[in-house]
């Protein structure tokens, strides 16, 4: 039996099968040998579970997100999602009892679980991501392992987060890419360039790129694809990193860096989605239509990138500001007054 560890956390994790059920479990233990141990007790402990049960045909939850791990998220998802999807799962099913069967699972076991992440701390992105992994895993039990299932309102318990639209100007852009190390710089500008999320970025391989045809596909949220158009400052990039290997920016590190890179910048508030923020940003700023935004964004729905669409109200209100302000400044003769209120006294 092997253990392994996952990014972020300081604990070694094991996964194993008895007979066609997957387990993915955390050992909650530090070092490789307490954690080898750890594993062929929580296996044996399992096993016993099962036998007491008898048949093994009614998945629990630890059972349906371990087949989700192995059959879906490890093979398909980008490595980014993927650490991701693994860590949400891991908070369900250390959250609330991981012996429970999918088919007691109900809206009071969902509210349960909300509610104890709220008391975590947990923000509203975590728990709607969270919830999303757990919704995928709910429809995977159903429809693909013929489980009995509850249906679930799932909108009921998703919180409306805050689209917030962080954009950097050009001269910000330029002093943050000054301040990183060359490796981060170039994954920066791609980001700034292409729109790109992080995960997108990171997990883009030379095999993807086709410079010829101008054009790029990157795995996109949900494991779907995405075309990324090339323009020629972005082939100018790619012709700068040398290829060391399949995929073309270096994930090591990155983090730390990018946060140093912001603090000596003096970049506040501000993330690497936002990075495709800006670059939105600046494509509505330049007139382009919100649906050429939308194509270049991969969005599904329009309503999704018109978050962007204030960018535009802005310029126009800016705009007509500057008219008034233009109207005002002249002298205040009879002929070059236009007056804004209705003058009361006037019948």
């Amino acid at each position: 039996m092997s253990v392994f560890k996952r990014s972020g956390s300081p604990y070694f994790y094991t996964a194993f099968q008895i007979g066609h059920a997957r387990f993915l479990r955390s050992t909650g233990k530090t070092t490789e040998r307490e954690a080898l141990a750890e594993a062929k007790r929580i296996r044996t402990e399992v096993k016993a579970e099962l036998d007491r049960r008898g048949t093994a045909k009614d998945l629990t939850l630890d059972q349906a997100f371990g087949k989700y791990w192995t059959e879906h998220a490890e093979k398909t998802l980008s490595p980014t999602w993927r650490s991701e999807v693994f860590r949400y799962s891991q908070q369900i099913i250390t959250t609330v009892s991981p012996a429970t069967l999918v088919e007691h699972v109900d809206d009071a076991l969902i509210d349960e679980f909300v509610q104890a992440r709220v008391k975590a701390g947990a923000g509203d992105y975590a728990i709607n991501r969270a919830l999303a992994v757990w919704r995928r895993v709910h429809n995977l039990s159903r429809k693909r392992w013929k489980q009995r299932t509850n249906p679930i309102d799932w909108s009921e318990f998703l919180n409306r987060e805050h689209k917030r639209v962080r954009a950097l100007t050009r001269t910000e852009a330029a002093v943050l890419i000054a301040n990183a190390p060359l490796e981060l710089a170039w994954a920066i500008r791609w980001s700034l360039m292409t729109g790109c999320r992080k995960a997108e970025t990171y997990s883009l391989k030379w095999d993807d790129i086709d410079l010829m045809a101008g054009k790029a596909t990157v795995i996109a949220k949900g494991g779907r694809r995405h075309t990324v158009w090339l323009s020629v400052e972005v082939v100018e990039l790619l012709n700068e990193i040398p290829r060391r290997g399949q995929l073309v920016f270096k994930a090591s590190g990155a983090r730390k860096q990018f946060l140093k890179a912001l603090a000596l910048a003096g970049i506040e508030d501000f993330r690497w989605h936002d990075l495709r923020h800006t670059f939105a940003t600046w494509m509505r700023q330049e007139g382009v239509a919100l649906e050429v935004v939308q194509r270049a964004l991969g969005h599904a729905d329009l309503a999704t990138t018109e978050r962007y669409a204030h960018v535009a109200d802005a310029e126009v209100l800016e705009a007509m500001q500057k008219v008034v302000r233009a109207d005002t400044s002249k002298s205040a003769s009879p002929a070059n007054v236009i007056r804004l209120n209705r003058d009361k006294s006037v019948g």
